[in-house]
């Protein structure tokens, strides 16, 4: 089997044949393909193992102590679209009668993306829906609200929400059209909400020392924006105006509070941050440079928060980050910024 036999096997699959194309591809990236000799034990009775078990190639037996006969599995045989002795703790012990093949699925990502389709509503998909000709992209089938609350849904932003709160998450939002040149957010006003641009453009500026105003950045479909007022508690550091007639979906404070925020500020002691660091784990510091000349972490490094959202790709994303910042507001916000944007980040508590 090459890349794309695995691709349209899995898509037979149940329960991934129900997944639309985005999903399936997410839970397919973490699969992993296991090839076991004949006469191998695959798992034992009593196992606690929630991942899903696939027979792809081969002949596999199942066998409990309970005396009964066994049953044997065949990959070339509707049986083989179920996994293998779901239940955890595992009810039987799994041998290869022959070399087989098994695909192994992570509960976490399945059981997230089987959520998905249910919380947006948008109906089970079909088989071709996911398979199309030697696996390249076919055309855009979903409608447009449907699929692009499915790629939120999907994005580091809410990636680490917990299944229960995304059907919550979402009957919070509310749709807004911005006409071109409305201010949405000013500088200086209290925050009260986040906000994803659905479609549009939008430009974020500050007024600087001299009372001039500056253009910070433009923002563009899928971005985010005004979280930082919401974190630290601070009035708004910003002014947002749209450059185009734009669409937002906007979540009021007190639900970005309870849904939101403390899914993406994941917070760790001095003590298991002395731990996390010398397994490896990098210091940051996001306070100015003048600041950190004086005050900064040994060994840490120095992004300071204005610039953390255009220096984000400096950081390696497999490396777990550790904010060392004394101004706590600041920590906060730095901490969300990157765990929004798919960071392992940890906030530092004293």
């Amino acid at each position: 089997m090459n890349h794309n036999d695995y691709y349209k096997r899995l898509s037979t699959l149940v329960p991934l044949n129900t997944l639309r194309r985005h999903q399936f591809d997410q839970v397919f990236a973490a699969v992993e393909f296991l090839r076991f000799p004949e006469g191998t034990i695959l798992f034992r009775q009593g196992d606690v193992d929630p991942d899903s078990l696939y027979l792809l190639e081969g002949h596999i037996e199942l066998s409990a102590d309970d005396g009964k006969r066994p049953n044997t599995i065949h990959s070339d045989r509707h049986e083989s679209v179920y996994s293998i002795a779901q239940l955890s703790p595992r009810r039987f012990t799994g041998r290869a009668l022959t070399d087989a093949l098994i695909a192994r699925v992570p509960h976490v990502p399945l059981e997230r993306a089987l959520a998905i389709e249910q919380v947006v509503g948008g109906g089970w998909a079909t088989a071709d829906d996911v398979l199309v000709e030697e696996g390249e992209p076919d055309e855009d089938i979903q409608d447009s609200d449907t699929s692009w609350t499915r790629n939120l849904l999907s994005s580091p932003i809410f990636s680490k929400v917990p299944l229960a709160h995304l059907g919550q998450l979402l009957a919070r939002m509310e749709a807004v059209s911005v006409p071109h040149r409305q201010v949405i957010i000013r500088e200086g006003d209290p925050g009260d909400y986040y906000y994803v641009i659905r479609k549009g453009r939008f430009a974020v500026s500050r007024k600087n020392a001299e009372g001039r105003i500056e253009i910070l950045a433009q923002l563009g479909d899928g971005a985010v924006f005004g979280e930082e007022a919401l974190v630290s508690n601070r009035p708004r550091n910003a002014t947002v105006v749209a450059l185009q007639d734009s669409e937002v979906m906007r979540l009021p404070k007190d639900a970005f509070d309870e849904l939101l925020k403390p899914t993406l500020l994941a917070e760790v002691t001095e003590v298991q941050a002395k731990s996390l660091f010398e397994k490896g784990a990098v210091l940051l510091d996001v306070r100015l440079p003048s600041e950190f000349e004086i005050h900064g972490v040994a060994s840490s490094i120095n992004i300071p928060l204005p610039e953390l959202r255009r220096r984000s790709r400096e950081l390696d994303r497999n490396t777990c980050h550790l904010i060392c910042c004394k101004d706590s507001a600041r920590a906060l916000v730095g901490a969300f910024l990157l765990n929004q944007r798919g960071f392992d980040v940890k906030l530092i508590v004293r």
